[in-house]
């Protein structure tokens, strides 16, 4: 038999590697031009998940080539979002944070409507990143922010929403 050697590895000390993951928090302002200035607009009604990623997987490719795009693809998920709020959690590898975040800054329109995307906050859990989802849901239900009025109902809805992307 082999002698017993203390410094080699054993099956117990390999370990799986987690995949690390940061929470983008975004909110799309979106605006209108009334005669001499620009005033704040609500968001269009029907806007999906799917038209948001449409917005930003092309800046993605414009600012990073198809080799960015394709790194960062696989990890980028939209984790959730609010059309009445018009805010969004996004989801994406710790490496590719920039990267998203460049492209989410650099999206101009959703679904031919201008606006300007702003990363509210980027966190490592989305549990962390779920209580400043609330907090700013909550500020908004509070606030008249332009042309939508956010009713107690949407509120609650929303808040069930995010307190189950938590668990």
């Amino acid at each position: 038999s082999l002698p017993y050697r203390s410094d080699a590895p054993s099956y117990r000390s390999i370990s799986m590697v987690r995949f690390r993951s940061r929470y983008l928090l975004c909110e799309l302002r979106y605006f209108r031009s009334r005669g001499n200035g620009i005033r704040h607009a609500a968001s269009p009604a029907d806007l999906t998940q799917k038209d948001v990623m449409r917005a930003i997987l092309p800046v993605l490719r414009e600012l990073y080539g198809e080799l960015g795009e394709c790194q960062v693809r696989p990890s980028l998920r939209l984790r959730f979002m609010s059309s009445s709020a018009a805010v969004c959690l996004f989801r994406c590898r710790r490496e590719d944070v920039e990267k998203v975040r460049h492209a989410i800054l650099c999206t101009k329109s959703m679904k031919s409507t201008p606006c300007v995307p702003v990363v509210l906050y980027v966190s490592g859990t989305v549990r962390s990143c779920g209580k400043a989802l609330q907090r700013y849901l909550r500020n908004y239900a509070g606030s008249k922010h332009g042309a939508v009025q956010y009713s107690a109902e949407q509120l609650g809805k929303e808040l069930r929403e995010v307190a189950a992307l938590r668990e």
